[in-house]
């Protein structure tokens, strides 16, 4: 559900003009890093946290409305229009699934 809600946030930054990339996979993270560091990849792993409660349906709301706040946002109400729909589409992905936060990688770079 981070990743949705990501996407949706980097899809409206980028209408608007905004830089805002979408989330890595691990091997998209691989493939960045040695197009653009001389550094090798020395070592790399996921890092776990333990799990929490489950949300309560009071904080999946919040998370949901996240969408409202950040279509209100947008200025241009053409933009806005073109994204009501995924934006609904995220909100109910959020309460059908709860919320997540994202996979965090860490990678670790040595000289050759």
């Amino acid at each position: 559900s981070h990743r949705e809600l990501h996407h949706f946030s980097a899809a409206l930054d980028t209408a608007a003009g905004i830089y805002h990339a979408n989330t890595m996979s691990r091997d998209e993270i691989a493939l960045m890093l040695s197009r653009t560091s001389r550094l090798a990849i020395a070592e790399a792993w996921d890092v776990k946290f333990p799990e929490g409660p489950l949300p309560t349906p009071e904080e999946v709301e919040q998370t949901a409305s996240t969408v409202d706040r950040l279509l209100a946002r947008v200025k241009d109400e053409a933009v806005r229009a073109a994204f009501l729909e995924r934006g609904e589409t995220v909100k109910a992905y959020i309460r059908k699934h709860g919320f997540a936060g994202a996979t965090q990688r860490v990678t670790v770079l040595r000289r050759g």
